[in-house]
């Protein structure tokens, strides 16, 4: 059954946003968000926007939708009014290449052979990318990221943090080879931050001891997805972990010297078993988890969306859940780290900002 995907009017939206606590700002920016997952041949759209509230700016994705939301060079709009004001980009808010891309002091790598990957349904990547380099000979990683550092302008003794974002290797001693052969390029180029990676392929004791070992300041980010359908919606390297797993190795991961966390994508799971399994892998957890808003990119992923998944109500309900799980700790959501989060500049109604150095 196809979902409903409901876009609200600005009065619509302030009313749910008080309902949950949430600035209106960061509701509209879910809202427009959330017209990605319209089903049309009009791309997505990216932007840089204007927060009133606390004079912050922020990025989206969003969807030009004929009578319901549009775009000139000053605003965006829904059903006509103005909903958030834009901004001209600045080379430091995002550039991208095929290699990665940058937003502020934090990088993401696609560094791997994009073509190993099997695809989980939520995904919208071409699989048919296939970079002309060896990617586990530390020659061909050190030519593609200078090529990298030289194309975006980027000074990676600034960085805060790289992230190895493709990890579709065809083990886990490739993973490790080529976590460890990235380490080594950074170094040399004047990197001294966190080397980090999405992964569901380092799971033993000797590849979580050869991370330690060797690279000074190692993070995991364990794709755990989702909790239910797991064998008809993540890839089959996903697959081979449950969440009962990922508790044991963060575990593990933590006594090696290794900050541990995960992905979970908001829409695929109750709101219920999103916030039971963020409470039982709290213990283990060093930096806060990645949970992404639902995109929809094709109908495949229908039959496994929650009923109400692409309403603003349910991503706002999923949002207050979770800060009652975190808001008692330390762990805060970076917002340089990904676009289509639950949260963008505030958390329990405390300025992000007040967090990170943007």
């Amino acid at each position: 059954m196809r979902p409903k995907i409901n876009i609200l009017n600005l009065k619509q939206i302030d009313e749910i946003s008080k309902k949950y606590n949430t600035p209106y700002d960061e509701a509209v920016l879910m809202q427009l968000n959330l017209t990605t997952s319209i089903n049309s041949c009009t791309p997505n759209t990216l932007a840089k926007v204007f927060l009133d509230k606390n004079k912050t700016t922020s990025v989206l994705y969003f969807k030009e939708i004929e009578g319901v939301c549009s775009a000139d060079e000053d605003y965006i709009y829904l059903y006509g009014e103005k909903a958030l004001k834009k901004l001209p980009f600045e080379k430091k808010d995002f550039q991208k290449t095929k290699f990665g891309n940058a937003r502020g002091n934090v990088v993401s790598l696609d560094s791997n052979y994009t073509s190993n990957c099997s695809s989980c349904l939520f995904c919208e990547r071409d699989n048919t990318l296939n970079y002309c380099y060896d990617s586990n000979n530390i020659h061909h990683i050190s030519a593609e990221m200078n090529k990298f550092q030289e194309n975006l302008t980027i000074d990676f003794a600034k960085l805060k943090e790289i992230v190895i974002v493709t990890s579709c290797f065809p083990n886990e001693k490739k993973t490790v080879d080529h976590m460890i052969n990235v380490s080594k390029v950074a170094q040399n180029m004047g990197f001294k931050g966190t080397l980090g990676i999405l992964s569901s392929s380092i799971t033993s004791k000797e590849g979580l001891r050869r991370i330690g070992d060797n690279i000074e300041k190692p993070k995991i980010l364990f794709t755990l997805e989702c909790l239910d359908n797991r064998e008809k919606i993540v890839s089959k390297n996903k697959l081979k972990l449950n969440s009962n797993d990922i508790k044991q190795i963060m575990e593990n991961e933590n006594s090696n010297g290794i900050l541990s966390s995960f992905c979970h994508i908001i829409g695929l799971d109750s709101i219920q078993k999103v916030v039971e399994n963020a409470e039982t892998l709290l213990p283990y957890t060093n930096f806060f988890p990645n949970f992404h808003v639902i995109r929809r990119h094709n109908e495949k992923i229908d039959p496994f969306l929650q009923s109400d998944a692409l309403s603003l109500e349910f991503m706002l309900k999923s949002r207050q859940s979770l800060e009652n799980v975190y808001k008692s700790t330390k762990l805060r959501p970076d917002i340089q780290r990904t676009i289509n989060s639950l949260w963008y500049n505030n958390f329990d109604n405390t300025p992000l900002s007040s967090y990170f150095e943007l």
